[in-house]
């Protein structure tokens, strides 16, 4: 039984598999093609013989519908080893600031639940975090899910994962977006190494310039987004 601390729980009583899910290779990220509450009610219909485990709405609601010890249907040939992260929007929409943070925190939480890799998958036998249209027509065929546009933002969805992972936050104070703390002995490298940013980058975004000193308990933003 596996359920996110952060998620709000909506369970399903169909639509799934109980007990099914054989393994967590990684995470899916799809689009809905339709709104948070329009999904939410559509998994509690028995002829929709679909479901995911998670859900976003854009401006950042987090559901889960189905526990991850139980297999959701939301990639065909790929439920029964991958999770399903289904986002608020249409197709062709980019997501959100809120929910590429929620789908972060997805990821970073099955990193540490389920030892899925902080990395983008290869393809359907991969692992980390991969999106629908990888799987082809063993997963549907759903090509156009979730969108070039999503697909674009995977990077920056992977990033942020690996700063929660490593210590960071996704915004405690309202903000959305990722940050780091410094801890002792940590670096600008060091830390970029961590999150797979460049340390340049880093200190550009914090303002720090030679000769590149910073401090424990010194927070810094991992992201334009971040704050």
């Amino acid at each position: 039984m596996a359920r996110f601390s952060s998620a709000t729980w909506r369970p399903i009583a169909d639509n799934y598999t109980a007990g099914g899910q054989d393994a967590v290779y990684g995470v899916v990220i799809h689009i809905m093609d339709g709104t948070l509450a329009g999904t939410d009610s559509w998994f509690r219909n028995t002829a929709a013989q679909a479901s995911s485990h998670f859900g976003t709405g854009r401006s950042g609601q987090l559901y889960q519908w189905v526990d991850t010890a139980n297999r959701a249907w939301a990639q065909v040939g790929g439920n029964r080893t991958w999770l399903s992260v289904e986002n608020e929007g249409r197709g062709g929409d980019a997501l959100t600031d809120a929910q590429i943070t929620r789908c972060a925190e997805v990821l970073a939480w099955a990193h540490k639940t389920h030892g899925v890799p902080l990395q983008l998958a290869s393809g359907p036998s991969g692992r980390g975090l991969g999106y629908h249209a990888m799987g082809g027509s063993a997963w549907g065929g759903h090509t156009s899910c979730p969108g070039s546009k999503v697909v674009a933002q995977l990077d920056d969805i992977l990033a942020r994962a690996k700063s929660l992972a490593a210590g960071g936050s996704s915004g405690g104070d309202g903000s959305i977006g990722t940050s780091y703390t410094v801890k002792a002995g940590d670096t600008l490298s060091g830390i970029g190494a961590k999150l797979g940013i460049k340390w340049q980058t880093l200190a550009d975004l914090n303002g720090i310039k030679s000769p590149y000193v910073i401090k424990p308990g010194q927070k810094l933003k991992t992201s334009k987004a971040s704050y």
